[in-house]
This record gives structure tokens, C-alpha cells and sequence, in this order.
């Protein structure tokens, strides 16, 4: 009996011959179709989240590394300077 590939059955047992080989063939091909359509759906999440981060990273610029090593090496105001450390605020505690 042939299929629809023109197979014929090579023994006539149930699940064997050309029933299996165009239900495998059939499966794989379903496999492919679904794979294809996840790798699409994969690829345009990577985009927009690439187009989200690139629109967020052009608001929002990282502060410049010269400006905050520049910012660290500059002494305190006379009013912060002033005031009293607590390097050890339990001491006084009893």
C-alpha cells in the first residue's frame, strides 16, 4: 500500500515501514515550522530590548569617571569640615 512519500509497507505490521517514516518525517517537519517560528519570536524580543536599552542609555548618559574621581579628591566645605566624627557613636552608650 503506498503513502503519500510512494513508500510501500515493508512488512504489514501496524507502525512499521512507511507509517512510521512519514509520522517521523511529519513530526520533524512540525518540529522545524515551530522551531523557526521561536527563533523569530527570540530575535525580536532581542531587538526591541537592544532598541529599548540604546533609547534609555541615550536619556540617561553615565556620569563621566574623570568627573567623579575629581569629585572624591575635592576636600569638604568648612561646614562639613567643622562638625564632630562619630567614629564610634556606641562609646558614649552604657
Amino acid at each position: 500500500m503506498p503513502c503519500a512519500r510512494g513508500m510501500r509497507v515493508a512488512t504489514g505490521t501496524p507502525g512499521s515501514g512507511c507509517k512510521a517514516s512519514c509520522l517521523h518525517r511529519q513530526l520533524v517537519e512540525e518540529y522545524r515550522v515551530e522551531r523557526h517560528a521561536w527563533e523569530e519570536q527570540l530575535e525580536a524580543a532581542a531587538m526591541a530590548y537592544k532598541t529599548e536599552e540604546a533609547d534609555f542609555r541615550s536619556s540617561h548618559p553615565p556620569p563621566m569617571f574623570k568627573d567623579r574621581l575629581i569629585a572624591s579628591r575635592r576636600p569638604a566645605p568648612p561646614e562639613v569640615a567643622s562638625l564632630p566624627t562619630n567614629e564610634q557613636p556606641w562609646a558614649g552608650v552604657a
